[in-house]
This record gives structure tokens, sequence and C-alpha cells, in this order.
């Protein structure tokens, strides 16, 4: 079956999708389908461990791994993407893009393996604060890997194309490290256009908070099982110790499966829900139980950090120039976004609808299996209204024109010029023309000058008379 793969590769988790390019239609939510990546979760860590062979371990696995070696395990290098400051990991170096080149490979390679051929095309996310340098460096090392049919797409964007809810949205993108708010518009073509985003600290790490508690209650012998007998269990476990590293692991594999319990309990219930984390034995030694941790105790915990998140996601929409009233929607998007009290503290500051995904961690990768199948099949242009709708017989020849009635060309008459000259004889013309001049001649004598009387002669000049003798 022919598909296209789309890839999340988030600061801690990863997750993938496919799209089908036959069947079912691109509206449908059957087109898309969830790569599932571990046997327990569909999303795994974005972590590598490098074996001495040269091999890579990926995932929840590469953690386990790193319990016998930590030296080799990678975490963090989609955050360092452009450093040119390579990694060190077990006294090698490594550039941070070859190290997330190398998660895409083998996320493409269980698609491959899941559906027997390779993928038509593939689109992979970043953050919205990636520039042109990251993101060519990443499709440098893609292409170094052998991926050359790859879209480098924003995660919010994604976002939104996997979620629809109207055409200005904002988009808060809630990870265990970091959170991105963003403000997207749907262009007139078509994708999705950042209007603004703004990159926030004080991400809610629910899996961290869920371990100090459980901590908490250790030290305090509270509504620990066997009461203060376990004070001090986990200050006291050796770090150094593999069984100790081991059992840090299941504790927190412990309060991640008690997070997703409390994530899934109505808001609305009389009772407080309330979930029983097991602490493993090696972490207190001698005593052996169980913490118990009420949903509202820990929304308490973590309430002051998602108003600093909500308050990054306020700050992107004013950055974008946008009335919060003027939203379509607000999306969530992450896995810790399945917390009840994340919907409750977003739907306080923004009075516009909330739009979730069933599972929240999956949205991008969705979208950006959308956005793949578009790259290859671009939605064929809207039809332009025509007056009439033409045969097929008149597609092959022109319609005949109607019949035109030709009338005969009457040419007009004529005009008479008037002659100056009568038709007679040239002689007597000539008589005519003779007495004319003669006329002409007489008048000008006698009205002029030239008939008037001589001129008198001058007087003689004046002398003087001769002198008297004497």
């Amino acid at each position: 079956m022919p598909y296209v793969l789309g890839i999340d590769v988030g600061f801690d988790r990863t997750a993938a999708a496919v799209c089908q390019l036959d069947g079912a239609p691109e509206t449908s939510d059957t087109a898309v389908a969830v790569v599932a990546l571990d046997e327990r979760s569909s999303t795994v860590e974005s972590a590598l461990y490098l074996e001495r062979d040269g091999s890579i371990v990926v995932g929840d696995a590469a953690a386990q791994h790193a319990l016998l070696d930590h030296r080799r395990l990678a975490r963090g290098f989609v955050a360092r993407m452009g450093d040119d400051v390579p990694l060190v990991i077990a006294g090698q170096q490594y550039l941070p893009q070859d190290l997330a080149a190398a998660l895409v490979t083998w996320v493409v390679d269980q698609a491959r393996a899941r559906y027997g051929d390779p993928a038509e095309h593939v689109v992979v996310t970043h953050p919205g604060n990636w520039g042109p340098y990251r993101r060519s460096v990443l499709g440098g090392a893609l292409h170094q890997f052998g991926l050359d049919n790859v879209t480098l797409l924003p995660a919010s964007v994604a976002a939104a194309e996997g979620l629809a809810g109207g055409d200005l949205l904002a988009v808060y993108h809630l990870g265990e490290d970091s959170v991105e708010a963003s403000v997207v518009r749907r262009r007139h073509t078509g994708p999705f256009q950042l209007l603004g985003r703004v990159q926030g600290g004080g991400a809610v790490s629910a899996d961290d908070t869920l371990v100090e508690l459980v901590a908490g209650e250790l030290a305090s012998g509270g509504s620990a099982a066997g009461g203060s007998s376990a004070a001090g269990g986990l200050a006291a476990a050796d770090p150094t110790d593999p069984r100790a590293r081991s059992a840090m692991r299941q504790l927190r594999r412990e309060c991640v499966a008690a997070k997703e319990a409390l994530s899934t309990a109505s808001a609305e219930a009389e009772v407080d829900a309330e979930v029983a984390i097991e602490v493993p034995p090696a972490l207190t030694p001698g005593w052996r139980g169980e913490v118990r941790v009420a949903r509202r105790q820990f929304e308490r915990r973590i309430e002051p950090a998602l108003r600093v998140t909500v308050d990054a996601l306020d700050r992107a929409v004013r950055s974008a120039a946008v009335d919060p009233r003027q939203l379509d929607a607000v999306l969530l998007v992450g896995g810790p976004c399945r917390l009840p009290a994340v919907a409750d503290q977003v739907r306080a500051r923004f009075p516009v609808p909330i739009a979730a995904d069933a599972d929240p961690a999956l949205t991008v990768a969705r979208g950006a299996a959308l956005v793949a199948r578009r790259v290859l099949s671009p939605p064929s242009p809207r039809p332009v209204p025509q007056p009439r709708t033409p045969t097929p017989a008149a597609l092959d020849e022109p319609p005949p024109r109607p019949p035109v009635r030709i009338s005969p060309l009457e040419l007009p008459r004529p005009r008479q010029v008037p002659r100056l000259v009568s038709d007679r004889p040239v002689v007597f013309s000539a008589l005519v023309t003779m007495l004319v001049l003669t006329i002409g001649v007489a008048l000008t004598f006698f009205l002029s000058d030239g008939f008037a009387q001589p001129a008198a002669p001058l007087p003689a000049p004046f002398t003087a008379p001769p002198a008297a003798g004497r």
C-alpha cells in the first residue's frame, strides 16, 4: 500500500503517523493511522543509546540500556540543533543534526517494516523558532542518511492541519520540558501561516512532579503505606548503584502511568480521584509499599507552572496583533494537555472554544502525515462556474454561427458641383474678359491721383540785390 509518513521529533518524545495515498478520502479519519513505536506506547523518548558496534537503540529501550553505561546515552540533541559544538558520548563527538537524522531514519525503518515498502514522502516537524540555518543542517544530515524525499514543517502548522478548528487559531503546545505558543492563519491558497510565536520556559514536568510528591510522602511518612518506616527512602538511594538507577527508572514508569490515570479522571467527579504509586524495594531498603496521590494535590503542585505557560500563550497572541476574541479556537497539543487542569487554565484566560485531540501527543504527527499527502496530491483548484456545460460534440468543433441576412449595398448619389463658367463660345468669353479689364483700368485712373494738375515750378533761389554806388 503506498503511503506517506509524518514524524514529530519533539524535545522529549517522538511520534509518527502514516496516511494512505489511495482508498479513504483525505478528510476521513481512517486515512491517518498512528505508527506504534513502542510496545507499551505510541510515542518513544527522543533518546539514543550508541552501542560499541555502531548500532543504536532508540526510545525507552535506550534508557534501559543506559543503566549499564549511562555515558552512551544521548538526550537533548533536538534542542541543540545547529550548534557547532558536538556532543561527547562515550569519548566520541557527534553533531546534534546527525543524532536527529539517526532518530528519523529509525522511525522510517519502523514504518517500512510494518507496511512493507518505504514511504513515498516524509514530513518532519520542527520547532517554530528554527530559521533557515537549522533547517538546512538537518536537511543535509537527512540527505547523508539517504532520505531525500523529506519536507520540514513547523510543528504548530502541522498541529493546525491535523486538528481543524477554523482559520485563525492559537496553538498551545505543551511538553514536559518546554512550551511553544503560536498563532496561525489559513491562507487563501490552503496552508497555514505563522503569525506569531513564543518559546517559553516553566513547562509542566508532570512526571518529575509526581516523583517529587512520592519522595515527599516517603520522607514524611504521610500517605505511604507502612508509615514512617520509609522515611528518607529516596534520599538514601545510591545514584551510582545500577540497581538503584534501575529502580528509579521503574518508579518513573509508575509515575507516568499515574499521570495517565489522573488525566483521564473526570474533572466533575464528586469524589477526588486518587492513584497508588508502587515504590520499588531497591529505593527503600527494608520497606515495601505504595504512595497514594490525589488529583487535587497533584494539580495544586503544578498550578503555578501552568500559569506561566498560559502567560506564554497570551504573549504569542499579543505579538501577532490579534484580539483573543477573534480566535476561532485554541488548540491543545502535547501529552501534558490531557490533564484537565490545563484546559481549565486556558479556558479561564481565553473566551473561545478549546479543541484537543483524543491523544494530544499525536496531533502533530497526524497533521504532518496529512501535509505529506498534500505534497504528493495537491488539492485541485475550485472549478470556475460556467453559464452552460458544453456537450462532447461541441468540444471537437466550434458551434455553428447563426445565419446573417445580407442586403444589397446602395452607393450614394454623386453630388452636383455648380459650374463657375457657362458653356459658351470661347471668343465671347475672351471679349467679356477684355471688357472687364478695360473698365477696371478706367476706374483705377479716375479714382487715383494720376489725373491731378501738374506741379507748379519751384521758385528761383533768393539772391541779394546789387549794392548802390556811392
